[in-house]
């Protein structure tokens, strides 16, 4: 009677699981990958699908009687809401200094029997790695960072579409490349260095918006990468860190967008006086003088920096040109006005005119 029980369960949940790991590939995009022979290659890993949507359910909480929810949004994310909660140990939860929201990625089984009958049938991952395959994939950058949405009824995880070390992390680390070689000896972050460094970037910028993302580990196979990154002062202990799970925040340096106090030094009131887009182009000049190394800063690159920024990567070329041509327009009467000036006559690289006359300008109106 039991053997039978156990068929039975095991047929109703695996069907259940088959089922689910179906949907998501019939609603996600699948293209073709050249370098091997033609081969299908799903936008998301195909394991990592099948395994998260596995222990979704395997690891729900069946005394509730809200069902697993899987919501698929075309070309952005996979979302997977789960009946039940974190245990108060796997959350990391601090408002001071500088908010954080982490998950510690630590086994915690909800329905043993049924997780060992799965491991049994090869339908659950025996070793438990959870969490630790969701940061996997962002380290191998298969997706970008995956977060999780709390309350007190379910866990919402949301698997997003495209890359840890994006386009957008590109631009923000070419940004401050000088300060960075600097601090590597002038050499260049190897592309782990990089993707790790945007783990613990986009990790922040997440938990402000009370996201929680992943601890980082050394179980993570990345202890050697977070210690020369530690070691260089690019990431530094959260100082309410623990010594069992420490919290890593990047060098606040490198997430400084706000240049407000500095520009009204050289500008008085008249930058005070500016629209809120002539500000937010004149604050990434000035980043981008004061902290890359050398680089051209003209109007099409700060345009392409500041569109990244709001909108992490280029869908609509159209609305792209058109926000580009609105940055050349903004550039040329900050020209016109004597807030910058060309390195070069006729070159189309600009440096912040430390030397502005105080003249009185028209502020401009905020586009």
């Amino acid at each position: 009677m039991v053997a039978q029980n156990k068929q039975i369960i095991k047929g109703n949940i695996i069907e259940l699981m088959e089922s689910s790991v179906g949907f998501v590939y019939k609603n996600i995009q699948v293209g073709v990958s050249f370098a091997n022979g033609g081969s299908s290659l799903p936008e998301y890993p195909e394991d990592l699908i099948r395994e998260t949507v596995n222990n979704a359910l395997a690891h729900r909480d069946y005394k509730n009687d809200k069902f697993v929810v899987i919501n698929i949004k075309p070309n952005e994310s996979i979302e997977i809401s789960n009946p039940g909660f974190f245990l108060e140990k796997q959350k990391i939860f601090i408002d001071e200094n500088i908010k954080t929201r982490r998950i510690i990625p630590i086994t915690q089984v909800r329905n043993p029997k049924l997780a060992d009958l799965l491991k049994s049938f090869d339908r659950l991952e025996a070793r438990g790695k959870g969490l630790a395959s969701l940061t996997n994939a962002c380290l191998k950058n298969e997706i970008d960072m995956p977060y999780f949405i709390l309350n007190q009824e379910h866990i919402r995880l949301f698997i997003n579409k495209g890359k840890v070390y994006d386009d957008e992390m590109q631009v923000w680390l070419d940004s401050f490349s000088g300060h960075i070689l600097a601090k590597n000896n002038q050499n260049e972050l190897t592309e782990a260095e990089k993707i790790v460094l945007s783990y613990f970037y986009k990790s922040e910028k997440l938990n402000r918006l009370e996201r929680y993302t992943i601890l980082l580990t050394s179980d993570n196979n990345h202890f050697a990468i977070i210690a020369d990154l530690e070691a260089k002062q690019l990431i530094y202990k959260h100082p309410h860190s623990s010594q069992i799970y420490p919290i890593y925040l990047v060098d606040r340096v490198l997430t400084k967008i706000e240049f407000s106090d500095e520009l009204r030094q050289i500008f008085g009131q008249d930058y005070t006086n500016l629209g809120s887009d002539y500000k937010k182009v004149l604050n990434a000049i000035y980043q981008h003088n004061e902290y890359a190394a050398h680089k051209i800063v003209s109007a099409n690159s700060i345009g392409t920096y500041l569109y990244l920024a709001d909108n992490k990567r280029v869908m609509d070329i159209k609305h792209y040109e058109n926000y580009k041509r609105k940055i050349r327009n903004i550039f040329h009467r900050l020209e016109e006005k004597q807030f910058i000036r060309r390195k070069v006559e006729q070159k189309p690289d600009f440096v912040i005119n430390k030397s502005f006359s105080q003249l009185t300008v028209s502020m401009f109106d905020n586009q």
